[in-house]
């Protein structure tokens, strides 16, 4: 039987992981259209929507090897990037150098203590959230809002928990053995689907799913990590939601059109299709705006 791991271990272990793994992880972020370039693409696209005349300041937490921070850089005053991971900040530091960027502060942070001695037209976690408890996705989010200027934006991105529905592996397994949630989660993507969907309506409505347990176990998978929390995206504009952040925006990454079995994966899923596609994707991005005062 594998044995439970303690909650407050799993930074440790995330930790371990992406230290030793800023070579495969620069690879992956600079792969034409991967899962890591629509993650980022999402952030930018947000930033020239809100921001068409630029951004003074910007902060992207989980960092990796910088490659997001690097295209901040281009639209904004001040570009900064953390990461708990010296290894992936020393990347960080040799892209800094490659590209001449003198506007790029890279900084050995851990996202949840980060003592900021700015404020931010927007915020950036684009891998960070699975790697962190309920309760300290919720002092993050209350931090996030503290950190964001008025009329800020907070990107954040998640594992999708719907996305367990079409995977027919241990994933879906898991979700069937917690009963009614399956057939709650089967409702969300069915509304997510629907013609009519839009964002100001996804934002008012209310996810009835319970969240995963404190010690929920996932299905092994390449990260070597054994606790990855998952959200669907109504569960996670509810939570942020409730730290006077408005839901602004919401997409899909990693479209699944094939088994997973098929190793097609990392396709970007059709603008045409908005919102119908994020129950066949692995990964989604959604966008949060604090008020203006």
């Amino acid at each position: 039987m594998k044995p439970e791991l303690r909650v407050v271990s799993q930074q440790e272990q995330t930790k371990d992981f992406f230290n030793s793994y800023s070579n495969q992880w620069e690879a992956s972020a600079n792969k034409k259209d991967g899962i890591i370039q629509q993650r980022n693409n999402f952030v930018l696209n947000t930033a020239r929507e809100h921001f068409p005349a630029g951004v003074n300041c910007s902060l992207d937490i989980g960092c990796g090897t910088g490659e997001l921070v690097a295209s901040l850089a281009e639209i904004s005053k001040r570009a900064v990037g953390i990461d708990f991971a010296p290894s992936m900040i020393n990347k960080c530091e040799e892209l800094k150098l490659r590209q001449n960027l003198d506007n790029v502060v890279f900084e050995v942070a851990d996202g949840l203590e980060f003592g900021a001695p700015d404020t931010y037209n927007i915020i950036s976690a684009n891998g960070f959230i699975e790697y962190i408890s309920l309760a300290q996705l919720r002092d993050f989010a209350a931090r996030a809002h503290e950190l964001l200027k008025p009329n800020g934006v907070l990107c954040i991105g998640s594992r999708n928990r719907l996305f367990n529905l079409n995977t027919f592996n241990s994933f879906t397994s898991d979700e069937i053995k917690n009963g009614p949630n399956y057939l709650l989660m089967a409702e969300e993507a069915i509304a997510l689907s629907a013609d009519t969907w839009e964002i100001q309506n996804f934002a008012e409505s209310i996810s009835k799913v319970n969240y995963q347990d404190s010690k929920h176990m996932h299905p092994v998978t390449g990260v070597l990590v054994d606790q990855r929390f998952q959200y669907t995206p109504l569960q996670l504009s509810n939570l942020i939601n409730h730290y006077n952040l408005k839901t602004v925006g919401l997409s899909g990454c990693n479209y699944h059109v094939l088994p997973l079995g098929s190793g097609v994966n990392d396709l970007v899923p059709p603008s045409s299709l908005r919102n119908t596609t994020i129950p066949f994707c692995s990964t989604f991005m959604i966008a949060f705006k604090k008020s203006a005062s």
